[in-house]
């Protein structure tokens, strides 16, 4: 389930925590990527960092 309180800005700030410190190897995308700027992103992982930044936890 998606927490409503992730917003854009939260994403976009999970991309760029992702640019600098790169994807864990067991974080990997295994079916689908989510695409921005001509990079992709597993989108589990940018959902999981998105959520730790809008509510402080996991």
């Amino acid at each position: 389930m998606v927490n409503r309180q992730v917003n854009k800005q939260d994403i976009l700030e999970a991309l760029t925590f992702i640019d600098k410190n790169g994807v864990p190897s067991n974080r990997r995308a295994t079916k689908y990527n989510l695409y921005h700027n001509d990079k992709s992103y597993p989108p589990k992982y940018v959902l999981s960092i998105a959520t730790k930044n809008a509510t402080g936890r996991v």
